[in-house]
């Protein structure tokens, strides 16, 4: 039973560390954009004011931005009914991504008093060890595909690439013939 789950639970791992990574790279992003020069000052005051707000007020900063974006499941939802699936997944990506930037740049700010609400503190503790069991689990395959990756560069994905260009060619031409 075990190792008929082990595929599961890799997938599992391997989902949870693309969401820390967006997580992680989506938050500075954000900040480097609230911080362009237009709105700086505006965002340097709302910085500050969000940083000295007291537990539960710093929560709803960090929730309300996420449940302004639940219109976008609907429309989600409008345009796979219309058979419109290349424009739902963008805008499903376009919510997550946004969502989760907003997000991570909220929580970094008032991540102090978050922290301060225990079950907050609680669930935070539990991601960051999952987050750990992640990169746990999906370590040895992140070794070997960054030597493949390593190898790849050194000119032989070309070869492999042309290769199968050329194997694709001879196919067709045999099934034209």
């Amino acid at each position: 039973m075990k190792r008929l789950l082990a595929p599961l639970w890799f997938l599992l791992a391997g989902l949870f560390l693309l969401e820390a990574w967006l997580w992680e790279r989506l938050g500075p992003l954000v900040h480097r954009f609230v911080n362009w020069a237009p709105w700086r000052p505006l965002a340097e005051q709302l910085s500050r004011r969000l940083a000295a707000l007291r537990p539960y007020p710093a929560l709803a900063c960090v929730a309300v931005p996420l449940l302004t974006l639940i219109p976008l499941k609907f429309v989600e939802v409008a345009l796979l009914i219309q058979h419109r699936y290349v424009l739902a997944i963008l805008t499903l990506l376009f919510a997550k991504l946004l969502g989760m930037g907003v997000a991570s740049w909220l929580f970094a700010i008032c991540q102090a008093a978050l922290l301060e609400i225990d079950w907050v503190a609680r669930t935070y503790a539990a991601l960051l060890r999952a987050r750990d069991w992640a990169r746990e689990k999906t370590a040895p395959y992140r070794h070997w595909l960054e030597r493949r990756l390593a190898n790849e560069t050194q000119g032989r994905s070309w070869m492999r690439l042309r290769r199968l260009r050329r194997w694709a060619q001879r196919r067709c031409r045999a099934s034209r013939a």
